[in-house]
């Protein structure tokens, strides 16, 4: 939660925040869908059902062999690319979610689309369920030219 808000609160600082109201609605709308696809990828992280308890931090219910291979498979086959499809279909033939100008909810997008093209995002996640969606690929590629953005990559490897 805390995470969220530090995030609006830097690109409205930034400059990465729509000032329109229905284009804000958007921006929101996108980073909700991209929390509700990593609440789907907790299981597949962790090896775990509920996380980590609130009070020792260990990790609550854990998966056997068997249910790590039975979510990671419906993760990649279903729930991964309808969930990017949503996306796909909001971003429609846009540049970016909200119009012609990259917000946080395209940098949010960068983040997990570079990690899950590259497989760094989340192991046992495939490239291939975004294989149905060539214009999350190509904003991927897109803010990756971003002067700032590929700065910021060079910087960080």
């Amino acid at each position: 939660a805390q995470s969220s808000a530090l995030l609006r609160w830097a690109g409205g600082q930034s400059g990465l925040l729509p000032v329109d109201e229905h284009l804000q609605l958007s921006c929101d709308g996108v980073h909700e869908s991209l929390a509700d696809i990593n609440v789907c990828l907790r299981p597949q992280w962790y090896g775990v059902v509920c996380g980590r308890s609130p009070t020792t931090g260990e990790l609550l219910v854990p998966l056997s062999d068997e249910q790590k291979s039975s979510t990671c498979e419906f993760l990649n086959s279903l729930i991964l690319p309808k969930r990017f499809g949503m996306l796909e279909a909001q971003l429609g033939s846009k540049d970016f979610f909200c119009g012609d100008k990259m917000t946080t909810a395209d940098l949010s997008w960068y983040v997990m689309g570079a990690g899950i093209l590259d497989g760094t995002y989340c192991d046992g996640i495939s490239a291939r369920v975004l294989e149905a969606c060539p214009a999350l690929v190509k904003l991927v590629g897109r803010i990756a030219q971003n002067p700032r953005v590929s700065e910021w990559n060079a910087r960080t490897p």
